[in-house]
């Protein structure tokens, strides 16, 4: 258990904008992410520790804010917003 917490803040670092001028704004499902929210640095691999259901073929979780959000990873369209999560 003392293991599982520690494995769950560590992964919990400052966000980093994806691009310049981003500016976080309320999503919700439907919604298309640009690909450079793609990248590994918003990953959520160990979405177990937060509650979340695992990830289907070309989905993931990705991390917008403090928002968990299941994407389409082929098309880009958000399928889930968990909001405040992270």
């Amino acid at each position: 258990m003392r293991h599982d917490r520690r494995e769950f803040h560590r992964d919990r670092v400052a966000y980093v904008a994806p691009y310049h001028s981003w500016r976080y704004r309320t999503i919700s499902p439907g919604y298309r992410l640009q690909s450079s929210f793609f990248g590994s640095r918003y990953y959520v691999n160990n979405y177990n520790a937060y509650q979340l259901r695992a990830p289907n073929r070309w989905q993931r979780w990705i991390r917008y804010g403090d928002d968990l959000v299941l994407v389409n990873t082929r098309t880009g369209r958000v399928i889930q917003v968990v909001r405040n999560r992270y």
